[in-house]
């Protein structure tokens, strides 16, 4: 271990004129150098000061620091672009803005190399684009028959950013009535994992076999979805090569960003964001509720006897609502008979508000102070005459 004198730390002409001034300072000077020594240059890395002292973080390789974790990442996520209003505009927005309309093919070949002429060119260039837009207009280009090619590929960018990445097969499937025969098929990211469940090895990683230069050898495929409602019955594996063995044609396309070297599989797109954005949902959610809330327009007819316009026993615009009911519920537009002297009760501006706990107001509020629920004023008349009496 490196001790403080064995540290080769010069005085410079600073040291030596605190040290003339203030011997006491000037040492703890000199050791506040030597810790700085120590611990680096980088303030980032030191671990003596308060703020970063209980920074915890990981150095495993890319694989060990996202596969743990991206089964749980593709959930939450997902959840997110289901529920949450911001999470849904963001993956939208980004979609719309790459894929728009869909790849189009433009040819443009080199009429000089191949011996042609410009008007042989320009006439092979319309036949190859007429022939492409045939196979990407028709749902044919899909294996599953449902989508065109911009639609393939809307839904491959989008799953990658949902899932962290997808894979894409192009079988040759020969149908009658196609001319064509290459096909897309979409695979989600969950499918492909480790035959049998298998734990990470040297060679696979997250269902993708390797060579010893990282390139993917094959791909391990589960025939269903593990989360897929047949998912009782006995789970089995396709291992697809990722080229051909006699043509070297790609036979599987992985789409995710790789964000660090030797990385196999992506990370959703929100990964970052995840608890922001869920804590963000879970604010818009109380805040529109209190809105609601504070919406709420009730009329109490209090009379000796209770009898008014309406009963508790009637239902009132509430959703919900039934005529078994016992309580008094605040609706939007309800009016509500009591036996109580003649008051009223009106919503205010929502506010931070405590329950004063007087007895003649007869409602039960939260005993916590809360920013999103309006605070009801509640103001006692003496009773005129017996004649129902109603405000707002």
């Amino acid at each position: 271990m490196l001790k403080l004198d064995e540290l080769k730390i010069r005085e410079n002409v600073v040291d030596r004129i605190v040290r003339f001034i203030d011997p006491v300072k000037a040492e703890r000077r000199f050791r506040a150098r030597a810790m700085m020594a120590l611990s680096g240059s980088y303030i980032g890395a030191s671990r003596a000061k308060r703020s970063l002292s209980q920074w915890r973080t990981s150095w495993g390789d890319a694989d060990s620091d996202t596969l743990f974790d991206l089964p749980i990442l593709r959930d939450r996520s997902r959840d997110l672009v289901r529920n949450a209003p911001l999470a849904t505009g963001a993956i939208n927005t980004v979609c719309t803005n790459v894929v728009g309309t869909g790849l189009k093919l433009q040819s443009r070949i080199d009429r000089e190399t191949l011996g042609m002429d410009e008007e042989e060119a320009d006439a092979w260039e319309a036949a190859t684009e007429r022939e492409f837009r045939l196979w990407a207009e028709s749902q044919e280009s899909d294996a599953g028959r449902t989508l065109t090619f911009a639609g393939v590929q809307n839904l491959v960018f989008r799953s990658a950013l949902e899932s962290g990445d997808v894979f894409i097969l192009m079988p040759y499937i020969e149908r009658t009535g196609s001319p064509y025969g290459l096909s897309l098929q979409v695979i989600e990211g969950d499918r492909v994992c480790n035959e049998a469940n298998a734990p990470d090895g040297p060679e696979v990683f997250g269902g993708v076999k390797k060579d010893s230069y990282g390139a993917p050898i094959a791909y391990h495929i589960m025939d269903q979805h593990p989360g897929s409602i047949l998912g009782l019955r006995k789970r089995s594996w396709t291992i697809v090569p990722a080229f051909g063995e006699a043509s070297g044609r790609r036979n599987v396309m992985h789409l995710f960003w790789q964000m660090r070297p030797g990385q196999t599989r992506g990370v959703p797109y929100l990964a970052p964001v995840i608890e922001p954005l869920k804590q963000l949902d879970r604010y818009t959610e109380a805040e529109l509720m209190a809105a609601v809330i504070s919406g709420m327009f009730t009329v109490f007819i209090k009379s000796e006897t209770g009898d008014g316009m309406v009963s508790p026993m009637t239902p009132t615009s509430e959703t919900g609502g039934k005529t078994e009911d016992e309580d008094y519920k605040l609706a939007s537009g309800a009016i509500v008979g009591l036996a109580t002297p003649r008051g009223r009760i009106r919503p205010l501006t929502r506010s931070c508000w405590q329950y004063s706990g007087r007895p003649e107001s007869r409602l039960s509020f939260p005993s916590r102070c809360s920013s999103s629920i309006s605070r009801p004023r509640i103001r006692r008349q003496e009773p005129r005459s017996l004649r129902h009496g109603s405000s707002s």
